[in-house]
């Protein structure tokens, strides 16, 4: 193209005809002219380079964003760049997405110096500003001996950063081009490091390109077709000026009261220039969780994350501009107790920050009071006189120290009121004359720093009065009643007596044992222990050992008990599960498996016949389930998913429990989903998880969780950790 061509010049244009003049200059990296001394800047070269210069920013409002390679090698996008003028007459094309470069090349030789520059431009994203640049690059120039050749040039309007020439130069002897295609793409000598923030910003592009250089028409030779310019990477420092915007404000964390556990905040954002990036909770002043508000589909993340700097980006508008409805959730229970100073800000991918909320004074209360975690369990026999027996039921203090106050009820409406018994506030309660009719439980209240939980037993049952003992006659025999007398005859004989009345009806009762007795004492304790309670694992055997003696300690021996079970589940009735006998000493054993969570009663009666137990006393079995879950593969890459798949053995049919799937976050577990068991496959379920953010070999361990509840056979418990190890 002549210069006196109507065709629209471009800044690209005028950077080449400066270059006519200069011929060939030193094209060390960093050296430019622009009225200023040619300098030269040394630097560690790979990511170490990039947190020296560039990846820290020098003030808020600065992301770097890398196009075509990312400091370690990996693909970065190349939007951005486009083509100067489309000459058909040079090869201008991108092969980045290949492990290529951006790639500007003369097609054949003939190239003369009055035809049509042609290059390649970069722009930053609307809104934002070119602040400074490292470019990665090679040249080739075919030498001449002439005073014109092939010329290659970087720079921003007029302002040129880089170039050089293969024409003769008075006193010189061209040059072979600049960088090395042999020696690797980060070769120190591909290297060119841009500054002039002034120049940048001006005309906010970039613009590379090549042409044949000289007057006249000349011909630049190109024997073997190997005149050009590749660019393997460039990462661009762009400065953002502009703070987003946020509006509609809600959530939890923003109503009156007391926090603990997930609080959530809403909120709608926009921004015009890097895109929203990152939501970040300060408490006191300090930094205490940063959440990624939207990835963009894997754009809107660090680039390199083996630096501090979190402003690295392989797109060039890497974040939405726009969130509405967004929401954050803060674990309050990853924050110290009492009134904290909280604060929430979102930021925009340069680090231009906006306030969503506060810093506004909250209260973290995130230690509960203490819970129940099984009821209070009554045992004794509800007949006036006996004496009734509690225990205090499963509880946990949440970490802190608490205590347990008791206190013994009745109910005169069929427990549809309960009062309190004035003094009956101990561990037992034997039944008076006011109890008759009425039905007794007992509640029992955990105390501590934190506040009052009360727990209340199953009503026990109605209060009787104490049957009397119907006695057999020694001989088993009886007299009948004389008959009426006769009726006078009519100036007759008197009339014949009547006949005597039947026997009497004979009453047979059978002593439960010897020294058979109602005063008997009954009590049951696990083997090995004294407790009326016990936890065991899933599947396991243990036994009920357990006494029947006269109050003077005399055993009863021989005596038949019953045993019922009723298990821990809603509805459920109590079975009968067999019958002990007690030895010599009075003492029985009752062995079961651990398959449900239940209550084993042992049941006396003092005769055989009785319809109902002189005696009885419990014990609570808590069964630990079994829990398994195990990961489809146990080595995958980032991006791809992993399959868990588990079973609650013994669990009910049809149940839809919830399973929570935790992660180790150091030394604390973490729940990541929770998931319901397949109600037509007993005890199964499924999860799926894609790893994302995984930039470096790292192990994670996985495991299931079920939590005890009402209604549900089983205590909390967990299957094994199984690990997981991801690559990059």
């Amino acid at each position: 193209m002549s210069p006196n061509s109507n065709t629209p010049q471009d800044p690209y244009i005028d950077v080449y005809r400066r270059t006519r003049s200069m011929r060939c200059f030193n094209h060390s990296p960093g050296a430019r002219r622009s009225g200023l001394a040619r300098r030269a800047i040394g630097i560690t070269l790979g990511a170490s380079a990039l947190a020296a210069v560039l990846a820290a920013p020098a003030q808020a409002g600065t992301m770097t964003t890398y196009t075509c390679r990312t400091p370690d090698g990996q693909r970065a996008s190349t939007a951005g760049w486009t083509n100067v003028l489309d000459n058909p007459s040079w090869d201008v094309s991108n092969h980045c997405a290949a492990g290529g470069t951006l790639k500007i090349e003369a097609k054949g030789g003939g190239h003369t110096s009055d035809e049509a520059q042609e290059g390649m431009r970069f722009t930053p994203a609307p809104n934002t500003t070119l602040h400074g640049a490292e470019l990665y690059r090679a040249a080739s120039l075919p030498y001449s001996s002439n005073t014109w050749g092939w010329s290659y040039s970087i720079g921003a309007g007029s302002t040129v950063f880089e170039s050089n020439s293969a024409a003769q130069s008075p006193g010189g002897n061209g040059s072979s081009g600049a960088g090395s295609m042999l020696s690797g793409w980060n070769y120190a000598g591909n290297r060119l490091l841009i500054t002039d923030q002034n120049a940048l910003s001006a005309q906010n592009e970039l613009v590379t390109g090549m042409r044949c250089a000289g007057t006249n028409g000349q011909t630049c030779a190109d024997p073997g077709n190997d005149a050009f310019l590749h660019l393997y990477g460039a990462w661009f420092k762009i400065h953002d000026a502009t703070d987003p915007a946020v509006s509609n404000v809600g959530g939890s964390l923003i109503a009156p009261g007391a926090k603990d556990g997930i609080e959530t905040l809403t909120y709608n954002a926009s921004d015009t220039g890097a895109g929203l990036y990152r939501a970040i909770l300060e408490v006191d002043g300090q930094p205490a969780q940063t959440t990624v508000v939207d990835g963009n589909g894997g754009s809107c993340a660090d680039a390199v994350s083996t630096n501090t700097d979190p402003y690295e980006f392989s797109h060039r508008q890497p974040c939405k501009l726009t969130i509405n409805s967004g929401e954050f959730s803060i674990d309050t229970r990853l924050i110290a107790e009492g009134e904290r100073a909280i604060r929430v800000r979102i930021e925009d991918a340069t680090g231009n920050r906006a306030n969503v909320y506060g810093p506004m004074p909250i209260t973290i209360d995130n230690i509960p009071p203490p819970t129940s975690t099984s009821p209070p369990v009554v045992s004794g026999t509800m007949v006036r006189g006996s004496q009734l027996s509690t225990d205090a039921g499963g509880w946990t203090g949440n970490g802190v120290p608490f205590t347990l106050a008791y206190q013994w009820q009745r109910s005169a409406d069929s427990g549809a009121s309960w009062a309190d018994i004035p003094g009956a506030t101990g561990t037992s309660y034997t039944l008076g004359a006011g109890d008759v009719g009425r039905q007794i439980r007992t509640k029992v209240t955990g105390s501590s720093s934190e506040g009052t939980t009360t727990a209340h037993s199953a009503s026990a049952g109605q209060v009787t009065e104490p049957a009397a003992p119907a006695m057999p006659p020694a001989d088993g025999t009886g007299v009948g009643a004389p008959g009426a007398d006769g009726q006078s005859g009519s100036g007759g004989a008197d009339g014949t007596d009547g006949t005597n009345g039947g026997g009497a009806q004979t009453i047979v009762q059978t002593a439960n044992g010897r020294d058979a007795s109602p005063t008997a004492t009954l009590a049951a304790a696990f083997d090995g222990t004294r407790s009326k309670r016990i936890k065991v694992r899933y599947g396991k055997q243990r036994r009920i050992m357990g006494t029947l003696l006269l109050p003077n300690g005399q055993p009863i021996v021989g005596a038949r008990l019953d045993v019922t079970s009723q298990a821990k589940l809603m509805g459920a009735l109590p079975v009968a599960a067999g019958q002990v006998v007690t030895d010599g000493n009075g003492r029985f054993a009752y062995p079961f498996n651990a398959r449900l969570s239940r209550t084993i009663t042992i049941g006396y009666r003092w005769y055989t016949q009785a319809s109902s137990y002189t005696h009885t006393t419990a014990v609570n079995v808590d069964v630990i389930p079994a829990v398994s879950m195990k990961p489809s593969r146990a080595t995958l890459r980032n991006g791809q998913s992993v399959k868990f798949t588990g079973k609650i053995k013994g669990a009910p049919k049809r149940a839809r429990k919830v399973v929570e799937i935790q992660a180790l976050d150091g030394r604390r577990w973490r729940t990541i989903a929770t998931v319901r068991v397949n109600k037509r496959k007993a005890g199964r379920f499924t999860y799926r998880y894609r790893f994302t953010r995984t930039r470096r070999p790292t192990v994670y361990q996985f495991r299931a969780s079920v939590r005890g509840e009402q209604g549900w056979p089983f205590v909390t418990g967990h299957s094994k950790p199984r690990k997981v190890k991801v690559l990059p």
